[in-house]
């Protein structure tokens, strides 16, 4: 998905900063802290050059400053990433009222969960369960709307 919430790739971030997520290539959307501007989304070209989400402008090639960017990932991405860790039986229920779609698993005998408005949201809140992020309001049970991350997280 190529619209995301300004949490959600502060999100990213914290769990590439977690060392997850780090593989990316040609045809991914990847995203860069600036310090004047905060997040950039960018698609990866087969060429590895940037193409900008926002202004549409071509960047250099992505090689000689891959370790400034990090992966805005997919669902599949994110399933990939939480059957690494080990997480069983993800679920997924989506309510109308207040609409939400709300992600479940299973890791190390424990419940986890995530809730977000998108199932790559709730997916991406599940797996910060799992890595205990600190911004969690409290653990098992994650909310898009309750995240709060420091401003020193560029």
């Amino acid at each position: 998905m190529i619209n995301q919430s300004a949490a959600f790739v502060q999100l990213c971030y914290k769990v590439s900063q977690k060392g997850h997520l780090l593989s990316f290539g040609a045809g991914d959307i990847v995203a860069r802290g600036f310090a004047d501007v905060g997040f950039e989304c960018f698609y990866v070209r087969h060429d590895l050059s940037l193409l900008s989400l926002l202004s549409g402008l071509e960047r250099g090639g992505l090689d000689e400053e891959r370790r400034h960017y990090f992966l805005i990932p997919s669902a599949d991405d994110l399933l990939a990433e939480l059957r690494r860790l080990g997480v069983e039986q993800v679920t997924c229920e989506v309510s109308a009222s207040p609409r939400q779609v709300v992600t479940k698993g299973v890791r190390s005998g424990q419940s986890v969960e995530g809730t977000g408005l998108r199932i790559d949201e709730a997916l991406l809140f599940l797996l910060a369960s799992c890595l205990d992020l600190s911004l969690l309001p409290r653990p098992g049970l994650v909310s898009s709307r309750a995240i709060s991350l420091p401003s020193d997280s560029l």
